[in-house]
C-alpha cells in the first residue's frame, strides 16, 4: 500500500486522525485548528476534515503542507517510510507481501577511493557535463583514472560496486555485491516519487538538471534487482521511468511496468538517448520538465484517451464550409436531405 493510499484512508476519518495526532485542537467550520505541528493551542495549522479536501492541511505560519500521512511524520518526527509503518498498524492493514526471491545479502568491502579531483572529476565535469552537487551527492569515487560508483541502500549498507574507466567504455563490478539500483543515497526520504534510468551517468544528469534519480544496475532488459528493491520502492506514488530511447530500451519498460505496478509507472520520452546525452547536448532544464510533465503510462493499442478525439466530435457539430450536407445511405448515388 502506497504512501497515497494511506493518506486516502486517514482522510476517510480525518477529525478522529487530526485528534489522535493534535488533542488540544478545536474544531471550527469544517477544520481543526491547532498552533502548530507541537500541537499548542491556536489556529495557525489548520486540518481539513470535510469535502473533496479532507484531510489535507496547512501550516500558515511555518509553511508545511500535505495529507494526513505527511502530518503523521511531521507531529512524531518519523521519515515516511516509518511514518507509513505506524499508519498501517492505527489502521489495521499489512504491507505488501512480496512472492519473489527473498532479497539477497552483499559480500562486498568498501572499495579504497577518494573523491575525484583529477582525471576522473574533469571527465564527470568537463566531458560528461555532471554537476559537483550530483558528484558528492551521489558520493562518487575515483581510483586512479576510475570512476567508482556505490551502490548503497536506504539503510546505509553498501551492496554493490561498479567502476567506470574514465573516457572509455570499459565497465566491470566488484564481486560479491547483490544488484539493486543505484542512487539511494542521493535520494530525499521524504520524497513520494522517483525517476529510474538505464545508467549511473544518467542518474547523475537528472541530478545536475534538479532530479534525483536512481539507475538499473545491467541494462534495461536484466531485471532480478526489482526482487530486492521491491519493498524499498513500494513509498512512491509515481515512478517515471526514462530508459534510453533505443530498441533495448524500449523492450525493457513493459516488464518493468508489469513489476512494480502500470498505475504508477510513468514512461519519459527524451530528445536524446538519455538523460547524460540530453546534458551534453545541451537540452534545457525547461525541456526536460516538458518530458517530465508530457510523461504517461503504458497504455494498450486498444486504450485512447478522450481527449484524442476531440477533432473528430467538434467536426462532427461543426463541418466547415467545405464540408458535404446530408447523411450517407447505402445505396448508389441516394443522399438524405
Amino acid at each position: 500500500m502506497r504512501a497515497s493510499e494511506l493518506g486516502n484512508l486517514l482522510a476517510q476519518d480525518a477529525k478522529a486522525v487530526a485528534a489522535h495526532l493534535l488533542p488540544n485542537g478545536k474544531e471550527q467550520s469544517g477544520e481543526w485548528c491547532v498552533g502548530s505541528i507541537a500541537g499548542e493551542e491556536g489556529k495557525s495549522l489548520k486540518v481539513r476534515l470535510t469535502g473533496r479536501k479532507a484531510g489535507t492541511w496547512k501550516d500558515f505560519a511555518e509553511g508545511g503542507s500535505g495529507d494526513l500521512l505527511d502530518l503523521w511524520r511531521e507531529v512524531h518526527g518519523l521519515t515516511l517510510t516509518q511514518a507509513m509503518d505506524e499508519v498501517r498498524d492505527y489502521l489495521g492493514v499489512h504491507a505488501p507481501r512480496f512472492d519473489g526471491a527473498a532479497p539477497q545479502r552483499p559480500h562486498i568491502d568498501k572499495p579504497k577511493c577518494q573523491k575525484p579531483q583529477s582525471w576522473v572529476y574533469r571527465w564527470l565535469t568537463e566531458e560528461r557535463k555532471i554537476s559537483p552537487e550530483a558528484i558528492a551527492a551521489y558520493k562518487i569515487g575515483e581510483q586512479s583514472s576510475t570512476a567508482v560508483f556505490p551502490y548503497i541502500d536506504p539503510k546505509g549498507e553498501l551492496m554493490f560496486v561498479k567502476y567506470r574507466e574514465a573516457g572509455s567504455k570499459k565497465i566491470w563490478a566488484e564481486k560479491g555485491g547483490v544488484l539493486s539500483l543505484f542512487g539511494w543515497q542521493a535520494v530525499p526520504e521524504n520524497d513520494r516519487y522517483i525517476i529510474i534510468c538505464e545508467g549511473e551517468l544518467d542518474a547523475l544528469a537528472w541530478r545536475t538538471y534538479g532530479y534525483t534519480a536512481l539507475s538499473v544496475p545491467n541494462g534495461a532488459t536484466a531485471h532480478t534487482w526489482i526482487d530486492n528493491e521491491f519493498e524499498n520502492l513500494q513509498r512512491f506514488d509515481v515512478i517515471f521511468l526514462s530508459f534510453d530511447m533505443d530498441t533495448a530500451g524500449r523492450q525493457g519498460l513493459s516488464e518493468v511496468i508489469k513489476r512494480l505496478g502500470d498505475d504508477r509507472c510513468m514512461v519519459i520520452e527524451l530528445p536524446e538517448k538519455d538523460a547524460n546525452e540530453c546534458l551534453m547536448a545541451g537540452v534545457t532544464e525547461d525541456q526536460m520538465a516538458s518530458a517530465i510533465g508530457s510523461a504517461k503510462t503504458q497504455d494498450p493499442d486498444e486504450l485512447r484517451q478522450a481527449s484524442e478525439y476531440a477533432e473528430e466530435v467538434v467536426s462532427e457539430f461543426y463541418p466547415g464550409d467545405e464540408a458535404e450536407e446530408g447523411i450517407d445511405l447505402p445505396w448508389k448515388n441516394r443522399m438524405a436531405w
